[in-house]
């Protein structure tokens, strides 16, 4: 039988695995951390599984009630659906459900926890489905709205839409309230990443980077960071079993990608000499962690979202100027001005392209030609420390 400590310290994996409790009642430990509680039981002759609920909200005690409810239920010969259940129809209860469907990556499951939690579930969480109208989600919204935070109200729009057309397809509501507030919150301001793009300034950003003297997992990752142009999370991410050095090649897992999850797909980094030689440095002092950039104060998790933020803000460098995710725009932009194809820097950049037969298209034929950009790129950015090329 299950404890509350043997749940608590049951670590995730790369897939899916059961903790069994006892007669049909268990629970399921998703990859993104998240435990589920199932029961699972015959019905004509064909193994079935009901959801129970997310632990810890449906507690160990509470779990054996509704398993104990589920096995008389089918006593009675009687299928046992809570989703047919008034408690299970709420929007909580559903909205959980749904959060088990979705493939994040643990980061982003807790970032859309946490927006539920703190925006959502006070407001609506106990309310059944069908007592939810747009009226009651755009007060909601609105509440977000006057405290200033608009891409905040979109962001939960969005997670409440997704809730609502999940069960529109699982036939526990017909209609979607968030459909007609298509226009009903103010625009999102746009935001444009600050990224140096102009030569010079971007020479003494990189003397100043290689001048850092910080924790060295910050060091290194600051380092490549314009090398290498990934998204930010990436690169915090990078773990020495994705590095395959005698191919001299990146593979970041497809569940580490931004994008739609039928669309996601592993993402190849050609490394170049020098951050090849930068790695191989590095692997000497943080080897003893699974992750290139171990946190400081923990060796199990890579470093935090603000870490190189932070590191080039103590270099003096503003907000304005620039920030880690500007790298990619800074590549982006130079590389199209020294006439690399457009389509092989997008492919650099994983910006997803829908179009499948391009898709396999660029897979088949642009790896050879993006390791020579990534190389070109790096030497290029070398070559910037020593002097200015005539190039633009």
């Amino acid at each position: 039988m299950l404890t509350n400590k043997i749940i608590i310290s049951a670590k995730p994996k790369s897939k899916p695995y059961r903790l069994n409790d006892q007669k049909g009642l268990f629970i399921r430990v998703m990859p993104n951390g998240s435990k589920y509680w199932r029961f699972r039981f015959r019905w004509n002759n064909k193994d079935q599984q009901v959801s129970l609920g997310l632990y810890p909200n449906i507690s160990i005690n509470k779990a054996r009630r509704l398993a104990v409810d589920a096995r008389f239920k089918l006593f009675q010969k009687i299928y046992p659906n809570p989703k047919k259940n008034n408690y299970d129809l709420t929007f909580i209860n559903i909205a959980y459900k749904w959060l088990e469907t979705q493939d994040y990556c643990r980061e982003h499951y807790e970032i859309v926890n946490r927006r539920m939690e703190k925006f959502i579930f006070p407001r609506i969480g106990n309310h059944r489905l069908e007592q939810i109208d747009s009226s009651l989600i755009f007060n909601l919204l609105h509440s977000i709205e006057i405290l200033g935070k608009i891409e905040t109200a979109h962001r939960i729009k969005y997670i409440i839409g997704q809730v609502f057309r999940y069960s529109i397809a699982r036939g526990w509501t017909k209609y979607d309230p968030t459909f007609s507030l298509k226009d009903a919150l103010k625009p999102r301001k746009v935001k444009h990443m600050a990224a140096i793009t102009d030569p010079i300034k971007l020479k003494k950003l990189l003397l100043s980077i290689d001048g850092y003297d910080g924790h060295i997992s910050v060091q290194y990752a600051l380092k490549l960071a314009p090398y290498l142009f990934v998204r930010p999370g990436n690169l915090r991410q990078m773990e020495w079993d994705e590095l395959y050095f005698d191919e001299a090649l990146w593979r970041i897992p497809a569940n580490k990608m931004k994008g739609k999850q039928n669309y996601k797909k592993m993402h190849i980094v050609p490394l170049s000499h020098k951050v090849l030689k930068e790695l191989m440095f590095l692997k000497n002092y943080t080897g003893y962690s699974n992750y290139c950039f171990p946190s400081i104060k923990h060796s199990t998790r890579p470093i935090s979202d603000n870490a190189l933020l932070s590191a080039l803000r103590v270099l003096g460098w503003t907000k304005e100027e620039v920030v880690t995710h500007g790298f990619r725009t800074t590549a982006s932009t130079l590389l199209n001005e020294q006439g690399w194809s457009p389509d092989i820097i997008e492919k650099q950049l994983a910006h997803v392209d829908n179009n499948s037969v391009r898709s396999i298209y660029n897979r088949a034929e642009y790896l050879d030609k993006r390791r020579s950009m990534m190389q070109f790129w790096s030497d290029y950015l070398d070559s910037l420390k020593n002097s200015i090329p005539n190039l633009f």
